[in-house]
């Protein structure tokens, strides 16, 4: 394992592609930073903005910049023959599947801590962080609980997958659709349980007294509710939208969701990697 892991990292540090997504993001950060710092103050709720309130946002998009560089490093391995020759050289599919992933997971953390430095640009604007040390702390794992379950997903298509291409399109498209189901659902959930009235009729149409609240039909409440927390919980998208929003209601369980999610995606792509055909 270590000299699939020391060969595998050396090929990392050579990759252009890595190094172009981790300037890109250090990049992408001061700029999303320097244009936030243009508006600090929000007239919707009446209170200044904080570092925090857009120092995450990049965990709703990281599951593309993590689904194309996996994708097309691991499928570049599998083009060039090297896949095959760490199978020649006698190491075991499990080593060679786990070794890919590892070194993947490392990857995206270097993309994420790219991000986290760059974003201290916003700093000049609205000062350090207001959250306490212990909430900073539990938003930074999730961030890496995240990133780990992401790169599983990613890891498993990529090694899996028949070619780079078909890699690059299904991990793409598997992150655009989590995210989707990730914004229904975090909509869903946030519709608030009462609404309010003006001029006696509702904001949902219905008749109601003018200054009253009335039932929202939209609001999510019962089992489904729960259903729909626990599938926000599970889908790393889901997870990211709640980390970039700070909305997150239990660090515990999300941590917890994302270390099932990758501890259960890396063995069945282990045992389907094992019987995989290379050609």
């Amino acid at each position: 394992m270590r000299n699939l892991l020391s060969a595998d990292l050396s090929r990392l540090w050579k990759d252009k592609a890595f190094w172009l997504c981790v300037g890109g993001s250090a990049l992408c950060a001061v700029v999303y930073m320097l244009f936030a710092g243009q508006k600090t103050f929000s007239y919707a709720t009446g209170e200044a903005y904080a570092l925090e309130d857009h120092y995450f946002r990049f965990m709703i998009y990281a599951g593309f910049v993590f689904a194309v560089f996996i994708s097309l490093f691991l499928g570049t391995e599998r083009n060039e023959g090297t896949l095959r020759n760490k199978l020649i050289a006698g190491h075991t599919r499990t080593k060679v599947y786990l070794a890919s992933g590892i070194v993947t997971f490392l990857a995206a953390l270097l993309f994420l801590c790219a991000w986290c430095l760059g974003a201290l640009a916003g700093v000049p604007a609205f000062g350090f962080f207001t959250l306490r040390p212990a909430e900073l702390a539990g938003y930074f794992l999730l961030c890496i609980s995240v990133t780990a379950a992401y790169c599983a997903l990613d890891t498993f298509i990529a090694m899996l997958a028949p070619n780079k291409t078909a890699a690059l399109l299904l991990s793409v498209g598997l992150s655009a659709c989590m995210l989707l189901c990730a914004g229904l659902l975090n909509n869903a959930l946030e519709a608030p349980e009462t609404i309010g009235s003006l001029a006696g009729v509702s904001i949902s149409g219905a008749a109601a007294p003018a200054g009253e609240t009335v039932a929202n039909p939209g609001y999510v409440g019962g089992a489904l509710r729960q259903v729909f927390q626990i599938l926000l919980n599970v889908l790393p998208a889901g997870q990211g939208v709640r980390i970039a929003f700070l909305s997150v209601e239990s660090c515990a369980v999300m941590l917890l969701c994302s270390a099932a999610v990758t501890a259960g995606v890396a063995a069945l792509g282990t045992a389907l990697f094992r019987r995989k055909d290379l050609k």
